[in-house]
């Protein structure tokens, strides 16, 4: 889960991506604030160790790659990211990793953004 306004609070303990088990008790919290301080969404790549994060002022879409330590949220992450108003997304919000592609080995990307008009950006893997 993403917090894209807890920065903004009293109560901001530095932490604004949070992660949880199946039963909702946090595992653990880290901060996205060195490349976005405002995450919208987040999608999970199970498959490749990524997090997709949506940053609804900067148009982006964050690419986070776990790093040598398997921890997000850590120094060794890979961090790259892509523009949305490129394919006409601008106010990007919610996410989803879609399960199936066209392509074979690429993922899809699906990008809510603005009146909710979904969008997807074939990813490669």
């Amino acid at each position: 889960m993403v917090d894209g306004e807890v920065d903004e609070t009293r109560v901001f303990g530095g932490s604004n991506v949070f992660m949880s088990d199946i039963t909702g008790q946090l595992q653990r919290s880290f901060s996205t604030t060195s490349y976005s301080h405002e995450p919208a969404d987040v999608a999970t790549d199970r498959r490749n160790n990524r997090l997709f994060i949506s940053d609804d002022n900067k148009d982006r879409i964050f690419r986070v790659k776990v790093g040598p330590d398997h921890r997000f949220g850590t120094r060794d992450d890979q961090v790259k990211s892509f523009s949305t108003a490129s394919f006409g997304a601008t106010d990007p919000e919610g996410l989803d990793l879609a399960k199936k592609s066209l392509q074979p080995k690429a993922r899809c990307l699906l990008v809510q953004f603005l009146a909710w008009r979904a969008v997807s950006s074939a990813l490669q893997a």
